[in-house]
């Protein structure tokens, strides 16, 4: 990411199951990022949603019939309205440390298709995928 205009990049999180302390918890961390997200979409919002708090613009939709509906309604969100460039793919117990935005943009190949996660964090918090639109996408498990 030398000289180059910073990408818009979305943070989506899907919230199905997940209490509001844990989303709360992983909004902290996304906003302690050295390479901070541009807007959070918090997709499968639970009824305390709206407690959440952010110095980073918040976006919440409502819960749909699953896990996948909602991380598409996210990307749509995402790329046709915010007109991200990338969406940085969460859970709401992930846990990604302070330059792990940075270092996953760093590693994106160089297509710029799609950047997989490198490794398990120390607690064993996986850190998802950044997306682009268009872009054939790889395995992401």
């Amino acid at each position: 990411m030398h000289n180059r205009r910073m990408p818009r990049i979305c943070a989506l999180i899907t919230t199905c199951g997940h209490t509001s302390a844990k989303l709360q918890h992983c909004i902290e961390l996304l906003n302690r990022q050295q390479l901070k997200p541009s807007d959070i979409i918090i997709a499968g919002c639970t009824t305390d949603a709206e407690q959440v708090r952010s110095s980073i613009p918040l976006h919440t939709l409502p819960a749909e019939t699953g896990t996948a509906a909602c991380r598409a309604k996210g990307m749509q969100k995402a790329f046709e309205e915010l007109m991200a460039n990338y969406v940085w793919e969460l859970e709401a117990d992930s846990a990604p440390d302070e330059t792990c935005l940075q270092t996953l943009l760093e590693a994106m190949d160089k297509e710029h298709k799609v950047c997989l996660p490198l490794s398990i964090n120390h607690v064993g918090n996986l850190t998802f995928p950044v997306f682009s639109p268009n872009k054939s996408i790889g395995n992401t498990t």
